[in-house]
């Protein structure tokens, strides 16, 4: 016999997975009306972060273009000297470019005199032969017209008569110095100037102890100013207390030994510095402008592209970045060449002229050829071209700033309009949102009028089947 409950029982019986048929809804919904408008927000992100990535290259463009063509740098100048076992040189900024002669006629030295006699134990004073100096004796010097007078209050070895010396030269502020020498087996009193110079000198030295009496103390070196001929044709001579001499305004010389020969010191600009300089302005150029390709790309076999690609935008930065290398200035980078024309006086006004230009593919190259011709005639007009107030630098600079100005600017602009469509998308997707929240609410609530429609049917089929299990009986 067929059971009269089988059909009304068919699904009453089963529970549904509300969540699971809700959450399946809403995804449906949200790939159909949100995904578009998540897809353009996520596009107009990257575009956003390409956007900053370049603001980012083109600030460390300027940074490092300022930093290569600071006037420090640009003005830098080598010295070179034919024997630096004689002298050597220094020099700043401010040194004119040119050849210049000297020879060493004197160095300039220290007073140095050692006792004629000594002890065998520098520290011993309990035996005669070793105690220079006894209680309430003297032993006195001048340095530089200054007396240095010590009285023994003890025996003193040689040690505790050196000590008392340094000691009361650092209470007077002279640069004298006192130490000992080994010489044989004895050790003798060594008194040392520690200034150069003629005016400094250790005179009238008092002793009446073991190291002998004044006179027998022996000269080593005797203070003395320092000697130079300046000039090549008509030397000048010039004297100085200091083997350091400031020979003409940003060289100096240190003088080493003394030599009967003519040195000649070479002061030259620094033409490979700048041409690497050159170089490396080229390269961050060319870095900069790798980097906005690099988010204009397209793959013919992929038909992939970059976040920047079709943008009529980066047509003009690239535009405006040409044109930063392009532009011409006047700072009067003038030169004398005669190259046919009615005036020998010629100028520079731009990168090209100096066999910098743009190749095939927009990147910068240098044609060195042309460029070491200029940094070997005309390094000045070169360094003026750059360096100078209103100068490529100057405008390079100026025209970066304009276009990465956090307000005015290029990129300024762009960021604005990025962000007003990012704007514009939250809301139509938070509008959107809303109304899926509302589908969603609905639903539920129909399957909570189901579920009682069910609970009803349940009750009904319990007493249906309570019925007619009694009809059975």
């Amino acid at each position: 016999m067929v059971d009269p409950m089988q059909d009304v029982m068919w699904n009453l019986i089963s529970d549904v997975d509300y969540s699971s048929v809700i959450e399946k809804y809403r995804k449906a919904l949200e790939e159909q009306y949100l995904k578009f408008t998540e897809d353009k927000a996520l596009d107009i992100n990257k575009k956003n972060a390409a956007i900053l990535d370049i603001q980012d290259s083109l600030n460390s463009f300027k940074e490092s273009v300022e930093n290569l063509f600071s006037e420090s740098s640009i003005s830098a100048k080598d010295v070179y000297v034919s024997d630096e076992s004689v002298l050597s040189a220094s020099i700043t900024d401010e040194v004119a470019t040119g050849t210049y002669y000297v020879k060493v006629v004197k160095i300039a030295t220290v007073d140095q005199w050692i006792s004629s006699g000594g002890v065998y134990d520098p520290y011993d004073n309990t035996s005669n032969s070793n105690i220079v100096l006894h209680s309430g004796e003297n032993f006195s010097f001048d340095y530089n017209g200054t007396t240095i007078d010590v009285t023994a209050d003890g025996n003193w070895s040689l040690y505790n008569l050196i000590s008392a010396i340094n000691e009361k030269a650092d209470e007077l502020g002279l640069n004298v110095n006192a130490s000992m020498i080994n010489v044989g087996g004895t050790y003798k009193l060594l008194l040392t100037g520690e200034d150069t110079g003629a005016a400094f000198k250790i005179e009238n030295i008092a002793d009446n102890s073991v190291l002998g009496d004044a006179d027998s103390y022996i000269h080593l070196q005797t203070a003395q100013d320092a000697k130079i001929e300046f000039g090549e044709e008509n030397p000048v001579t010039i004297s100085s207390s200091s083997n350091t001499i400031e020979l003409v305004e940003g060289l100096t010389i240190e003088l080493n030994t003394e030599s009967p020969e003519k040195l000649t010191i070479e002061v030259r600009n620094n033409k490979e510095e700048l041409k690497k300089k050159i170089h490396q302005f080229v390269d961050a150029y060319n870095e900069l402008v790798d980097k906005i390709n690099s988010y204009t790309t397209f793959d013919e076999n992929t038909y992939e592209t970059g976040p920047l690609f079709g943008e009529s935008y980066v047509a003009d930065l690239k535009a405006a970045l040409v044109d930063l290398v392009l532009t011409d200035v006047y700072v009067d980078a003038t030169f004398y060449e005669d190259w046919g024309g009615d005036d020998d006086l010629q100028e520079l006004h731009n990168l090209s002229q100096l066999g910098i230009d743009f190749d095939s593919e927009g990147h910068l190259e240098v044609q060195d050829y042309k460029l070491d011709w200029y940094l070997e005639n005309h390094f000045d007009a070169v360094k003026k071209l750059f360096t100078a107030e209103g100068g490529l630098i100057d405008k390079v600079t100026e025209k970066i700033g304009r276009i990465t100005d956090p307000t005015t600017g290029f990129i300024a602009i762009i960021l604005n309009a990025y962000q007003s469509k990012l704007d514009l998308y939250k809301s139509q997707y938070d509008k959107t949102q809303e109304e899926i929240d509302k589908k969603i609410e609905k639903m539920q609530q129909e399957f909570l009028q189901l579920e009682q429609i069910k609970s009803q049917m349940k009750q009904m089929q319990q007493m249906l089947k309570s019925y007619f299990s009694q009809d059975k009986d």
